[in-house]
């Protein structure tokens, strides 16, 4: 058992005291008492995460110029993996990239490439001889059914309706 004099109170009492002193002056010049209290890790994380989102951009930036210039939408039957395979990415990513940066299901992305194709294919007067449906085949979709369902969505218009409009203008 422990005794302490009286003098050893004084030296408890000073080291307890000069502790608590640099725990003070410590946590002071901490950077938890600044604002700045998420650790290194993760403002390098953070920094990272900046590179990633611009290298993602990037990466969508590549999938729309695909989509513009090889026109994949015009198949189908495609799939993320099949439109994954050829960016060479991953389909989680590829998945991931429409979703954040094209603020769409994969589906909907690709059909709104296709109602665009079909629109412009109304649009332009060679095609005036074509059925909608054979328009609606020839941009990729697979059914009169999710055409005309599609098409209304991204419109707000049937196919039909949208090309009786389009047709007075034209002979205007």
């Amino acid at each position: 058992h422990l005794q302490l004099e009286y003098g050893d109170y004084w030296i408890c009492s000073f080291l307890s005291i000069y502790f608590f002193g640099l725990s003070v002056i410590s946590f002071g010049n901490s950077s938890v008492f600044k604002g700045n209290w998420m650790p290194r890790p993760y403002i390098e994380e953070t920094e990272l995460s900046k590179s990633n989102k611009h290298a993602e951009k990037e990466l969508f930036l590549k999938l729309r110029s695909h989509m513009e210039t090889e026109k994949p939408y015009l198949d189908p039957h495609l799939s993320v993996a099949k439109l994954a395979k050829q960016l060479d990415l991953p389909d989680s990513k590829l998945s991931r990239l429409i979703n954040k940066f094209g603020e769409a299901t994969f589906f909907d992305f690709v059909n709104g490439y296709r109602v665009e194709e079909v629109k412009a294919k109304i649009a332009n007067h060679q095609n005036d001889h074509l059925s909608l449906l054979g328009i609606a085949l020839d941009s990729g979709f697979n059914t009169k059914a999710s055409f005309n369902r599609t098409f209304k969505k991204f419109e707000g218009k049937t196919p039909s309706q949208f090309r009786k409009e389009l047709i007075p203008k034209r002979e205007v």
